[in-house]
């Protein structure tokens, strides 16, 4: 069996991360997002996740604060959207199920 690639593995934590969008968005006040605010959140949760995880690079400032479980620097490096995403990444970083990257 074929093993899959860094790429190959970022891409289905993104996969991952826009089901649980699909599922959980609207519960966590993020209803009528712009199809550019939804590939943003996507992009920055599958950052988020693979940094939990140790897939692929490290994530900046604000990724590496909702890692840590820091409000603060959070709230301090989030831009107008990461704002608005906050309460869904802290809801992905607990309840997402790590796919299968084997």
């Amino acid at each position: 069996m074929k093993r899959m690639n860094t790429q190959m593995k970022v891409n289905k934590i993104q996969d991952t991360v826009s089901e649980f969008l699909n599922e959980n968005g609207m519960c966590v006040g993020l209803g009528n997002l712009t199809k550019e605010d939804t590939d943003y959140i996507i992009q920055m949760g599958a950052d988020i996740l693979c940094t939990k995880w140790g897939i692929g690079i490290t994530g900046g400032n604000f990724v590496m604060a909702i890692v840590n479980n820091d409000l603060m620097a959070a709230t301090e490096s989030a831009d107008y959207i990461n704002i608005k995403a906050l309460k869904f990444y802290c809801q992905l970083v607990q309840h997402a199920i790590r796919p299968n990257l084997n």
